[in-house]
Parts: C-alpha cells; sequence; structure tokens
C-alpha cells in the first residue's frame, strides 16, 4: 500500500493523458474514459497500478490492505463468497477503508470499547456481520437475509451495509463513506413509496 508521504500532492490530469500519482515517477499514461478505451494503456508499469483520474488500482487486493495475514485471507474469502461485490484493489475504496478499520479494531479487542463510547452504554458483542457474512454462523447472516426478503429485494442485489455488530443490548449498522456523502434515495415518499410495494413475505 502506498502511504500519503509516497504519493504527489497533485497530478497532472489532461485531455488524453494523465501522469501516474507515485512520487519521483514522470511515466504519463491514456487517461481512461466511460467508453473508446480499446487499445489504450492506462497502467504505469514501473508501479502497476491503473491509473484514473478520481483513483489508482492496484492489481490485487491486498496491496491494498495495512496487513496481509493468513488468517485475514481466509476469512476474506468467505467474505467474497457471499459479499455483493467487491472494489477493494481500489485506492479509495470504502470497502478497504472499512477492513481496515474494523478487522484492525475487531483483532486488537478495541471494538466493544468504541461501541461503549458511541452508546455510553457496555456492550458484549455476539457477532460482527462483514457487509452479508456472518462470523458467528459461518455464512450469510440469516437475519439480513430474512430483512432483504421481506422488502422483496433480489438476493444478487440486496441492500448490504459494511459492518453490523450484534451485541447483548442492540445492533450496531455501520457504513463507511470515503469523500461521499451521506445522500440516499431511500427519503420521505421514496421510502414509504418501498415499504408499501415491498414483497411480503408468504
Amino acid at each position: 500500500m502506498y502511504k500519503i508521504s509516497d504519493l504527489k500532492e497533485n497530478i497532472n490530469i489532461l485531455n488524453d493523458t494523465i501522469s501516474c500519482p507515485v512520487k519521483g515517477c514522470d511515466l504519463i499514461v491514456d487517461r481512461k474514459r466511460r467508453s473508446g478505451n480499446e487499445g489504450k494503456n492506462f497502467i504505469c508499469p514501473k508501479h502497476n497500478i491503473l491509473i484514473t483520474p478520481s483513483t489508482f488500482i492496484y492489481s490485487t487486493d491486498i496491496e491494498n490492505f495495512l496487513w496481509n495475514e493468513k488468517e485475514d485471507k481466509i476469512l476474506l474469502e468467505k467474505i467474497y463468497k457471499v459479499k455483493r461485490e467487491s472494489r477493494m484493489s481500489s485506492e479509495n475504496s470504502e470497502d478497504t477503508l472499512t477492513w481496515n478499520v474494523f478487522r484492525y479494531l475487531e483483532k486488537s479487542e478495541l471494538l466493544s470499547a468504541l461501541l461503549d463510547e458511541i452508546s455510553k452504554n457496555q456492550h458484549k458483542i455476539i457477532d460482527i456481520i462483514y457487509w452479508s457474512y456472518s462470523l458467528k454462523e459461518n455464512k450469510s447472516w440469516t437475519f439480513l437475509d430474512e430483512a432483504r426478503a421481506e422488502f422483496g429485494e433480489a438476493k444478487n442485489k440486496g441492500s448490504e451495509p459494511d459492518i453490523i455488530i450484534q451485541t447483548d443490548k442492540t445492533i450496531f449498522i455501520i457504513e463507511a463513506k470515503f469523500f461521499s456523502s451521506n445522500k440516499t434515495s431511500g427519503y420521505k415518499e421514496t421510502l414509504t413509496k418501498r415499504i408499501n410495494k415491498a414483497l411480503r413475505l408468504k
């Protein structure tokens, strides 16, 4: 993973080209667009990253993690089987932000203290759900699957909070944000319409 100190403060983005964001690198690649990218090169061969105007993308997810231990690889493989989508190789990935922060807190036994501080109460953690994967159930969390069905969501397009933490007192739902707003389409009339049109379980 490249740190802030490894990256340029500004990159040169022109109409057809863009410079590598890594300090000391003078390589220039083609500017990636929504279409018409055939035959163009967006990868810096020196640093093996795909460069876009808004971010850069590592060749593997692992390169974007703060650490790389065997137990984490095993857990991620299980998560990937139920996770709706994964863009963890992007430098500005909210999924990677979630993993780097909350997996660290979990492994360091600091997560309970964070929840206690947020809620001003003491909590005993029962289960941690990364995206859809329940550590306790070792599969997609049953309660989330039932909630998706209740609201008529397609199985492969259902709601997927970044982190759900079930404690002895409540459920915390955490959605990581990285330079994006909290605006959603589920508001007032739109929310009421979605609830009223939900497919109910028989």
